[in-house]
């Protein structure tokens, strides 16, 4: 048996991977010695923009909404089929928030600016359950960086979006096309109170640009400036049109005197952008004058700069200045100027912005008391004396699993416009609120679904009420029925599984393929990894076989085999079999347990697809003319591991692919889905040509072997972007894990068109019948044919795995009879439960419902 790990020590540790030094590689390029400290948020942003633009070197500037202009005429706008979404949660997990906007006549309404998730509000300033309701925008901008109220009247609503942490325009190059989250379509407007939008700056065909602080003017609210990554810009007509006011790149925040509103401060950089710098206007934008930051102040810096000024004396100026990961010993710099900017001083060296200044710090001044600091950075720290000293501030740093302690990764604050010391805070676990001034937070995610899923969700084939996924940057979390997930291992949450046997033994992991098992439901883990993993992906693949719970395979760029639930393994390639290319993508055989595909990611050659058919003794290539993509998803069809599913990222081909052959040659199945990357795929078990695809936009559905597709997003948002999507066999629903709003589920659709199969009137079908049905020991199982052909005639589970053949021969004309005693191929006794009998004839199928009592 492996080390017990109980769970808090395992968050301690994972977080503790997280928010200090890493050495890490990058994933389109080869694994180079590196000396600087990335955090795992580089290496998220890293991996999802390496599927949307290889093999090019960005995205396509206009791809997205080309994509969701086409999808737009193409499809049905409405889906035919029955049901719709529905929330599953969590609602005690936030994702990433970078903004917060009270409304200044109403301080119990607020807005919430989720980094995937898309625009939320809340009327009862964020407290209680279910405080939170989702915005719908109108258009597919999920990345929302920035949101603001006219303080004269509260219809008029910006909203910016696009993640942004460096200009494209400079920093082309892999390298630095992970300083993006998602991409943005402008700046949005609304000005009925959020009920319709329009676009105020219209970059919908420059999507590789972002909107990242919005403010109005506070003696005139017709006036209103914009920082964004093209430069600032400023409206003199409240958005109506719009002028480049200051043309450096990458302005991340700005700050208006509120005596003078002629008198402007622009803070700009991002990643060694040209020109950063803190900018003073006096002339409301004619001139501009770069500040000297003073002795000891940084004469230039990587990172990003936030500045404030004092609301009860204006003249006084606090800026926080960070650098990128790449810095030596200083890295954050807290400067303050006390003549307006005239004389700029270093008050603090402290290093609240760490390896993280490029991404995640901000410095606020108490609206009633200029000596009152709050820097936050990787964590929040506060201060009495106008910065001279900052003292950190722990939250609930005894208890990582408590919905009240402080999050890491500080994005904004925001203080209540009638009692400062109501203080909300937005950061990388969503947002907290204090009501004292900062002594005692509590959490305000409750409803606020916007946690960001990763590949590797699982669901239990037995109970519809658990599934496991892992969070970026919120560990992973295990549903159980509840809205409210449980909370459990740390880090960046990856894959997971559940053990189809046994529900109570469940596997979880972090980033790199850190594995562990608990024997009790998530109570307490044991360490399962296979250790040592060569290169490996941030969030890298395992799976635990169907056909026998035991034997799991986990991959690096060497796929590890465990045959004792990850107590030891042993290595099925060298990582040179793989050209050293870790592998992304992986899926398993239902009926064999040596059958596994596996699919790399591109580092020293294109991505490649293998097989093995002797569970890893050899590995055959079968890339075929596959496109060069990276492939995000493998599916394998569960009653024919013959039968696998490829999706692909990137943009200019077929996203979704498929082979009959066990890879010997492949088809494009996904001419009728929007060209932006696909991320997951999955096939109904019991009708195998109903097709589901997830993307950017959300989830559609072919029921046809993937001949036609259309749109399957009732009750979804605007957008959703569909990252994993898994079945649950149990009570027969589709689940996708979104990478922003948490997980969905809704029925799957009963029919199937090609193969004559519907679920839902299968007892009216006169090719097949029994009786009696409900049954307990034997049943009669009776059939027609209408002339001399091969019949095959099986019992299969709701899993889609074959339970007992029956019948495969060639049978006369005529109707035909036998006796099913409700036992498998073994002789054992069947559980009670629903089974499918299917009646497989002249290229078509047919099926019954069958109840064992």
């Amino acid at each position: 048996m492996k080390k017990f790990v109980i769970p808090l020590l395992i968050s301690i540790f994972a977080i503790g991977l997280l928010l200090t030094d890493y050495i890490a590689f990058n994933h389109s390029d080869p694994p180079v010695e590196e000396t600087e400290r990335i955090p795992g948020i580089y290496k998220a942003f890293q991996y999802m923009n390496d599927v949307r633009s290889y093999p090019g070197e960005d995205i396509p500037k206009d791809g997205y909404t080309k994509a969701y202009e086409k999808s737009i005429k193409t499809n049905h706008k409405s889906s035919r089929f029955e049901g719709e979404w529905e929330q599953m949660g969590p609602h005690n997990i936030g994702g990433r928030t970078l903004d917060i906007a009270i409304n200044p006549q109403n301080s119990n309404t607020i807005f919430a600016a989720s980094a995937s998730g898309g625009l939320w509000k809340s009327y009862v300033g964020g407290v209680g359950e279910n405080a939170w309701e989702r915005v719908p925008l109108g258009h597919p901008a999920l990345a929302i960086a920035a949101v603001e109220l006219s303080p004269a009247d509260s219809n008029i609503i910006f909203v910016g979006t696009g993640e942004c942490y460096g200009n494209g325009e400079y920093f082309p190059s892999i390298s630095y096309r992970a300083t993006r989250g998602l991409s943005g379509i402008g700046l949005l407007r609304s000005i009925d109170g959020g009920i319709t939008w329009g676009k105020s700056i219209d970059w919908s065909y420059e999507q590789q640009r972002g909107v990242q602080r919005i403010k109005f003017d506070p003696g005139n609210h017709n006036i209103v400036w914009v920082a964004t990554t093209e430069g600032t810009y400023k409206s003199v007509d409240q958005g109506d049109n719009w002028e480049l006011i200051h043309d450096v790149v990458m302005a991340t925040d700005i700050a208006i005197n509120p005596n003078d509103p002629d008198m402007v401060f622009v803070a700009c950089g991002g990643m060694f952008s040209p020109g950063g710098g803190i900018y003073r206007t006096e002339d409301g934008g004619e001139n501009w004058e770069l500040m000297d930051m003073g002795s000891g102040g940084p004469d230039s810096f990587g990172g990003k700069a936030r500045i404030c000024i004092a609301p009860s004396s204006p003249n006084v100026i606090y800026a926080s200045i960070g650098m990128s990961q790449s810095y030596g010993t200083q890295a954050t710099w807290l400067v303050a100027s006390i003549d307006y900017g005239d004389n700029w001083m270093v008050i603090n060296n402290v290093d609240f912005s760490r390896f993280q200044g490029w991404y995640s710090h901000y410095v606020a001044i108490s609206p009633e008391n200029s000596n009152k600091i709050y820097c936050g950075g990787v964590d929040f720290w506060q201060s009495s004396n106008g910065g001279s000293s900052l003292t950190i501030d722990q939250g609930n740093i005894g208890d990582w699993f408590h919905p009240d302690w402080l999050h890491s990764d500080h994005h904004d604050i925001e203080f209540h416009p009638d009692n400062p010391n109501i203080i909300y805070l937005a950061h990388d676990g969503g947002i907290h609120r204090t009501d004292d001034g900062g002594e005692n937070f509590y959490s305000c995610n409750w409803g606020y679904q916007t946690s960001q899923f990763y590949p590797g969700f699982s669901c239990s084939d037995t109970d519809p009420d658990l599934a496991m996924g892992g969070l970026q940057d919120n560990f992973s979390c295990i549903y159980e029925g509840q809205m409210n997930w449980q909370r459990v291992i740390g880090g960046d949450g990856s894959y997971s599984a559940i053990n189809q046997d046994d529900d109570n033994e469940i596997y979880g992991s972090y980033q790199y393929l850190a594995i562990l098992k608990s024997y009790d439901g998530g109570n307490s883990w044991f360490w399962a990894d296979p250790g040592n993993q060569n290169y490996v992906n941030f969030i890298a693949p395992f799976a635990l076989s169907p056909v026998n719970n035991t034997t799991l395979y986990a991959a690096s760029s060497i796929v590890h085999r465990s045959d004792n639930g990850g107590n030891s393994w042993t290595p099925t390639n060298t990582s040179s079999a793989f050209f050293n290319n870790p592998v992304l993508s992986m899926g398993l055989s239902s009926t064999d347990v040596d059958v596994v595909y596996v699919a790399t990611m591109p580092w020293y050659t294109n991505p490649h697809v293998y097989k093995t058919s002797d569970g890893g003794g050899e590995w055959i290539d079968i890339t075929g003319d596959l496109p060069n993509r990276y492939p995000t998803d493998i599916h394998v069809d569960v009653n024919d591991h013959s039968i696998v599913y490829i999706a692909l990222g990137g943009f200019g081909t077929s996203h979704l692919y498929r082979s009959m052959n066990s890879g010997m040659t492949w088809e494009s199945i996904g001419e009728g889905l929007p060209d932006i990357p696909a991320w997951s795929v999955v096939t109904d078990p019991v009708l195998p040509n109903n097709i589901y695809c997830g993307n950017e936009f959300g989830v559609f559905i072919s029921i046809d072997g993937g001949g036609n597709w259309e749109p399957f997003m009732e009750g979804l948002i605007d957008a959703a972007f569909a990252m994993d999507l898994k079945i649950s066999v149990s009570d027969r629903k589709l689940r996708v894990a979104t990478h922003g709003n948490g997980a969905w589920e809704r029925p799957l659709v009963e029919t199937g068109v090609s193969t004559g199969d519907d679920i839902s009137s299968m007892e009216a079908d006169p090719m097949l019948s029994n009786y009696p049905n409900p049954f307990n020991d034997q049943t009669t199982i009776t059939y027609h044919l209408d002339k001399n052909t091969l019949v095959n005639l099986a019992i299969y589970d709701l899993a889609g795995k074959i339970v007992l053949e029956l019948v495969s021969i060639v049978q006369s004309a005529g109707t035909h009879e036998l006796i099913w005693n409700a036992t498998d191929g073994k002789g054992n006794k069947l559980q009670s439960g629903l089974y499918i009998c299917r009646l497989s004839i002249n290229n078509h199928s047919y099926s019954k419902k069958l109840q064992i009592q």
